[in-house]
């Protein structure tokens, strides 16, 4: 099991989706029913999607644990008749990784958790907030589903910033880099450069869902390629700026084996910023400089300044939590995940703390 969770920290406006709340019933257990809403966190550089997901079963209480440990210092399980969920008293005795705190207030189910969202939709609409919670890959028919599932909502504070952060354990092998970005045995910087960023093709393990392969698999390893991106102020010619990209690109360059090291990432979804520059303007506004009518910084600002739509993975920094950087695992390819799909065919849905980053982290996207 990964040394940390898969986890996201979004910060921006609370945005309602379109029919973004549905009612779930069950095929197989008609006294299983269960509600899922979806919402969005937009800010300047796109959104994302995230959602609550809850059911219940006619008869059954909660299943959680108790803040209180045993003996050996474990979590003790507890169960809480449906009825009492929402009292206080009885919240107060939930371990808090069992909680979800929206706002000011705590909750023990999402189906509560939804409740109070619908509730309070007109004071949530448009506020600036940060969102907390876990990211799961599935895959379904060969192709791969990227979901963000709620925990917590806070109003976001000014120092924050509006971004889609989050933390993931990624599986390093020696196929993570690609040939074509090899030259030889060492990286081939020059195509990086002339591409702007290094694909990485890694894996991230997920917990089995299907109860009849879980003994054999508790865990699937799915392969998701992520990214380097380097920022439009990195220079390849700059000593420092290569120095902390080789560390980067070296710390995903393993031989042989199995390797798991934890990452600050973003998950980017929409428009990147680009910067415009002489050779980006047209022949009239070119004239409009040298005539004096218009300054650049003038009909710059009036251009978009933005590339085409993405959504990508991008590695930022190693986690706090791996002092000694790459961990080798017992894993062996046998244990990861061979998913067969065209690349077009891909869709990847978008639907738990956050390092600092170091101020000259904008060298890479």
């Amino acid at each position: 099991m990964a040394n940390i969770s898969n986890s996201f920290r979004f910060t921006g406006e609370y945005k309602s989706v379109k029919e973004g709340l549905r009612e779930i019933n069950s095929k197989n257990n008609p006294k299983w029913s269960g509600r899922e809403l979806t919402f969005s966190i937009k800010n300047s550089t796109g959104s994302q999607q995230v959602r609550l997901f809850g059911g219940k079963t006619e008869g059954k209480g909660i299943i959680t644990f108790s803040k209180d440990k045993d003996e050996k210092g474990k979590s003790v399980k507890l169960e809480i008749p449906f009825s009492k969920r929402l009292d206080k008293a009885v919240i107060d005795s939930v371990a808090n990784f069992k909680k979800f705190k929206i706002l000011d207030e705590e909750f023990i189910t999402e189906l509560d958790v939804i409740d109070y969202l619908e509730e309070n939709l007109l004071d949530l609409e448009g506020k600036r907030v940060t969102v907390t919670g876990n990211v799961e890959f599935d895959v379904y028919k060969g192709k791969i589903y990227q979901k963000y599932y709620v925990s917590n909502i806070f109003e976001a504070r000014d120092e924050v910033k509006d971004g889609f952060k989050g933390n993931l354990a990624v599986f390093v092998t020696p196929n993570t880099i690609s040939e074509d970005y090899l030259k030889g045995k060492s990286v081939n910087f020059k195509l990086i450069e002339n591409d702007g960023k290094l694909p990485l093709n890694v894996y991230i393990e997920q917990y089995n869902k299907d109860k009849s392969t879980r003994e054999e698999k508790p865990y699937l390893y799915i392969p998701i390629t992520t990214f380097i991106n380097i920022g439009d102020k990195f220079d390849f010619e700059n000593v420092e700026h290569m120095k902390k990209l080789k560390f980067r690109v070296g710390l995903m360059a393993v031989k042989k084996g199995i390797h798991e090291i934890g990452m600050s990432v973003t998950f980017f979804r929409g428009q990147e910023e680009t910067e415009i520059t002489e050779d980006d303007l047209t022949n009239f506004e070119k004239s409009q400089i040298e005539a004096g009518v218009k300054t650049f910084d003038e009909i710059v600002k009036g251009k978009q300044g933005y590339g085409n739509f993405k959504e990508e993975i991008q590695l930022l920094t190693p986690h706090s939590a791996y002092v000694d950087g790459l961990v080798e695992t017992e894993l062996i390819d046998e244990n990861l995940e061979d998913i067969s799909y065209e690349e077009d065919e891909v869709e990847t849905k978008p639907e738990a703390v956050v390092e600092e980053l170091d101020e000259d982290d904008d060298l890479f996207s």
